[in-house]
C-alpha cells in the first residue's frame, strides 16, 4: 500500500481539494443524509476508529474501509490512519512489492479493499479515490504487470469534485471545463443535442 506522493503541482490540488470546514462524512450527497463511518454496509459494519475491520469490505458510494499502517514520511517512520485525511480527497495505492515499512503486514487492509494476491500472498495493483466525506467513489484493481495513469487519477479527481459541487454527471472522456449532464431527463436533453444525438 502507497499513498500517493506529490509533485508541487499536485501538492497544490490536493490542498484545493480539501475543505476543512466540512464535518467529514456527515454532509448530504449522492441521495442520502448522514453517512458516516460508521454505517452498516449490508450486514458489515465499518468503524469509524483507526483499526481496520477485516469484515469492513470497499463498496462504491459507502464509507470507505477504516486503515491504519506505518508509513515513511520525511524520513521517520510514523503512524498513520485514514483519519489523518478527513475532509481531503486521498488516493490509496495498493503495490504488489514488499517494503517493510509501507507494508500491510497483516493484509487486513489489502483485504478489506479486495487487492490481496492471496495465492502468492501480496496485493495486486490498485487505485482507490475517496472523496472529503471519506466516501470510496473509484476502485480500480489491475495486475500486478499493468501500471496507472497520473493523467487519469486527477482527472477523476476532478469529475468527483464536479459531481459533489454541482450534482451532474461527468460523460465518458470528461475534462474540467466540459460541460456535464444535468441528472434528470428534461434537463439531459441539453446536454445531448448539443452532442448530436
Amino acid at each position: 500500500m502507497s499513498l500517493l506522493r506529490l509533485n508541487p503541482t499536485l501538492r497544490a490540488l490536493s490542498r484545493a481539494v480539501t475543505r476543512p470546514s466540512v464535518p467529514f462524512v456527515t454532509r448530504s450527497i449522492l441521495n442520502r443524509t448522514e453517512f458516516s463511518n460508521a454505517d452498516v454496509i449490508g450486514q458489515r459494519r465499518c468503524a469509524s476508529g483507526p483499526k481496520p475491520k477485516s469484515n469492513c469490505v470497499a463498496k462504491i458510494k459507502h464509507p470507505a474501509p477504516a486503515w491504519e499502517a506505518n508509513a515513511v514520511i520525511n524520513g521517520n517512520i510514523r503512524n498513520l490512519s485514514h483519519l489523518d485525511f478527513a475532509n481531503k480527497y486521498l488516493v490509496l495505492l495498493f503495490f504488489p512489492l514488499n517494503f517493510t515499512f509501507v507494508s500491510d503486514i497483516k493484509k487486513e487492509i489489502s483485504t478489506a479493499y479486495g487487492v490481496l494476491f492471496e495465492e502468492k500472498g501480496f496485493a495486486f495493483r490498485g487505485l482507490f479515490i475517496i472523496d472529503d466525506l471519506g466516501l470510496l467513489r473509484v476502485s480500480q484493481i489491475y495486475d500486478t504487470e499493468i501500471g496507472r495513469s497520473v493523467d487519469e487519477t486527477l482527472r477523476l479527481i476532478q469529475a468527483i469534485q464536479h459531481a459533489n459541487t454541482y450534482g451532474e454527471v461527468c460523460p465518458a472522456n470528461w475534462k474540467r471545463g466540459s460541460q456535464a449532464i444535468k441528472p434528470n431527463p428534461r434537463d439531459s436533453k441539453e446536454y445531448f443535442e448539443k452532442q448530436g444525438r
